[in-house]
């Protein structure tokens, strides 16, 4: 986002064992609408993630929440000055394409040879989705994917962080889309990721909680990238908006059978099941 230039940001930096790396950066953007960062050191016997907070307060407070919730073997929060944010995600933060129509790419490089791609330009800020993760790899792969048998006239993204997923489905054709996010840090950052790819008068977005409910009516595509106890209470909500479609992601593998059977129950057919050994996801098809 623009003010990660403007001043500097805490940084806290867990290590714990590796099995449990997955499950703490799902959380972190669950609990803190925040992009956690995994460290890669070669013949390292655990797993360092860092999470970066605007002030300190927030970033003490999630060092204790942290130790609290996951088995931890240490935590240090640590200032980093605003130089040295942008040259950490200029060294982690690559082009990647995803599936055969889309090429994410950040901000500060020229696109270059696109193969023919739709382009997706972002700078990595507070709020997640720049692809890497599973759960929203999953979900920008279903949209290049679905969309290539038939581009849907609406698209719902829920939980939109980035708003990378709403800027898939506009780049691939769709000419009514909708973001809801509830946390106000997200929201800014879409907005200004939606004006970095001229997308602004296709999406809306909007600043609320599915679990409120939803009275904007019905929309074709759905995409749901929320932790699977969300997508349970939201089930209802989902599956009665969703008038063709419906993709969530964000659901721990042994979880998906439980998820998979609500919404089955409340009129969905399971028709794509994947996952990579932690994450799942899942689409439906209603009537």
């Amino acid at each position: 986002m623009k003010q990660n230039a403007d001043h500097a940001w805490h940084v806290l930096t867990v290590e714990l064992p590796e099995e449990h790396a997955e499950a703490l950066q799902e959380w972190i953007r669950d609990r803190y609408g925040l992009e956690p960062v995994l460290l890669e050191r070669a013949g390292a016997r655990g797993q360092w993630i860092e999470t970066y907070f605007p002030d300190a307060s927030a970033a003490r407070e999630a060092a204790v929440e942290t130790a609290e919730a996951f088995p931890v073997r240490a935590t240090a929060v640590r200032l980093l000055e605003a130089r040295d944010w942008q040259n950490f995600w200029r060294h982690h933060f690559i082009r990647r394409e995803i599936g055969r129509s889309l090429l994410i790419v950040p901000d500060w490089e020229q696109n270059g040879d696109t193969g023919g791609r739709a382009v997706i330009r972002l700078e990595p800020g507070l709020s997640f989705g720049t692809g890497d993760n599973f759960t929203t790899r999953f979900c920008l792969e279903m949209i290049d994917e679905l969309f290539a048998k038939r581009v849907p006239e609406s698209f719902l993204d829920v939980g939109a962080g980035s708003g990378i997923l709403s800027i898939a489905a506009a780049k691939l054709g769709c000419p009514r889309i909708m973001a809801l996010e509830n946390d106000a840090l997200s929201v800014a950052s879409a907005r200004e990721n939606l004006e970095r790819n001229g997308v602004t008068s296709l999406v809306t977005i909007e600043a609320h909680d599915i679990l409120s409910g939803w009275d904007g009516g019905r929309y074709e595509f759905i995409c749901a990238n929320i932790i699977s106890g969300v997508l349970t209470r939201a089930a209802p909500v989902l599956a009665q908006t969703a008038s063709r479609l419906l993709v969530l992601s964000g659901i721990l593998e042994w979880e998906c059978d439980g998820v998979a059977e609500i919404y089955q129950r409340l009129g969905g057919r399971e028709v794509i099941r994947d996952g990579d050994g932690q994450w799942c996801g899942l689409v439906f098809e209603f009537n």
